[in-house]
């Protein structure tokens, strides 16, 4: 950091505290993965596998299905509030003392006589095209009943911050701190934590679920009933925590788990069918490694404040360098509860439906003895202009005078692994529930059942830990 003790004696930085009854920012958001997400896999498709009219008597060996995907998120002000202190979708940076975070942690210092004030808003969004491809294979000429299934999902997401800043009437004199947006998208300073302005994405195929199931049919098909065993395998990105709010697309993470189906055919006459439709699945996920960012002990955004060295106590660097580890990430229990009425009408179907889904709480596993080792401390801001030290109280929101002032140490007190809020990276229990409609048309090409649909969801997410987003898809089918 370059020396600011000029303009420390003539400026005033005052922070109001984030008061513990507001909810807890977090440094990393996981959005629910695509391949989990039974609505993509079994609209349309699961009733068609085994109702399809157009069928001969015997069951096709293959049902292939690709779906065209568009998905976007809503609700912007939800996720601010996952990542801003103090539950908020917009806070002030200032150096008079009347904002929400000290602008002086961030090397935002105006000339003297003035003072740094300015108010960022973020909107996030997320966008997601994906290509949802399931292969369902029957294997009754091994076992009657017995099948076996796979889902690939390339996919592009698109993630944007959406800032907005009112600047300041007096900019910042470092270069390449002149303005909010500017100091938290630094690359030369951020190595990770970055605010991008722009928009971030990622293009990849998601994780690979796998099945392998057996139905009973009973009461001459009126009836069905099964059960499967269900793995994904990970082909995901793995999170680096260069920027908030970062595009992940899969994950690093097996899971194994079982699942149950059902079938339940209400009537059915020559032209007209109504069949009641279930499946719940529930899978364990395994750990694995990942990069996360960690905030301290000292509270919200401590992950920002800065540390220096004892041997160099005027020279500091930003703590979310030091705080940013490989770790195990433990996502553990995900349930998966999807239901459907479906009508059909000669060759026309009407599908609508709900799912239920559910994420435990993220453990996270790792040793930051580094820190210990490390030998860096809380910059002692306070005493730059004098004879610095550290400042191990310090938080986000305190400054140089008035109600809550940096405290210095009587002694250097460095950092250490008891200092790290483990839980401050480890995203929170997720639940949402969709509602979800389709709509479809079974028809042959060269001889070959087929089916072509369109559908669209909405998912309500329960609180700010999951995302609220719709939905749009065409569907495609053919039986071989």
């Amino acid at each position: 950091m370059k020396k600011i003790c000029p303009r420390l004696i003539t400026g005033v930085a005052l922070l109001i505290s984030v008061t513990s009854c507001m909810a807890v920012s977090k440094t990393f958001f996981m959005p629910r993965s695509l391949i989990g997400n039974s609505v993509f896999e079994l609209a349309q498709s699961n009733y068609d596998i085994y109702h399809n009219s157009l069928r001969d008597t015997d069951r096709p060996v293959v049902n292939l299905y690709g779906s065209a995907i568009f998905q976007q998120s809503r609700h912007s002000s939800d996720l601010a509030s996952y990542f801003f202190p103090g539950n908020q979708e917009s806070i002030s940076f200032t150096e008079d003392g009347s904002g929400d975070v000290d602008s002086l942690w961030f090397n935002l210092i105006s000339e003297a006589g003035t003072y740094y004030e300015s108010v960022l808003t973020m909107s996030p969004k997320r966008r997601m095209y994906a290509g949802y491809i399931t292969t369902h294979v029957d294997l009754c000429r091994i076992m009657n009943g017995l099948w076996f299934s796979f889902d690939i999902v390339p996919m592009h997401v698109e993630h944007k911050l959406n800032l907005d800043e009112v600047p300041s009437d007096h900019p910042g004199i470092i270069a390449g701190f002149t303005t909010t947006e500017e100091a938290l998208n630094n690359s030369s300073w951020w190595q990770y934590g970055r605010f991008s302005n722009g928009k971030v994405s990622k293009t990849r195929i998601d994780d690979i679920q796998v099945k392998l199931g057996h139905d009973h049919f009973f009461c001459d098909n009126k009836y069905r009933v099964g059960g499967y065993l269900v793995t994904t395998i990970p082909t995901g990105n793995r999170p680096e925590s260069v920027y908030v709010f970062e595009p992940i697309v899969g994950s690093k993470h097996w899971s194994l788990g079982l699942g149950l189906t059902g079938d339940w055919m209400i009537f059915k006459n020559d032209k007209h069918s109504l069949n009641f439709m279930v499946d719940g699945k529930y899978r364990y996920v395994f750990k694995g490694t990942e990069r996360r960012s960690f905030d301290l002990t000292n509270g919200e955004w401590s992950r920002y404040l800065q540390v220096a060295l004892q041997t160099e106590p005027w020279n500091s660097t930003p703590a979310i360098n030091l705080l940013t580890h490989s770790v195990k990430v433990h996502p553990r229990s995900v349930v998966d509860v999807w239901s459907a009425l479906h009508y059909t009408w000669c060759n026309w179907n009407l599908e609508v439906g709900y799912d239920f889904w559910w994420r435990q709480k993220e453990e996270i596993h790792g040793n930051f003895d580094y820190i210990t080792t490390s030998s860096e401390a809380i910059f002692d801001i306070g005493g730059v202009c004098t004879n610095p030290i550290s400042c191990s109280s310090a938080t986000i929101a305190e400054a140089l005078v008035g109600e809550h002032v940096v405290v210095s140490d009587v002694d250097f007190t460095p950092l250490t692994a008891a200092d790290v809020n483990v839980s401050s990276a480890e995203h929170p229990r997720a639940l949402s529930n969709t509602i979800f409609a389709n709509i479809s048309r079974n028809g042959t090409l060269r001889c070959h059942p087929t089916t072509i649909g369109i559908g669209g969801l909405y998912e309500f997410a329960h609180d700010r830990n999951a995302l609220e987003q719709f939905a749009v898809w065409l569907k495609m089918g053919i039986d071989f």
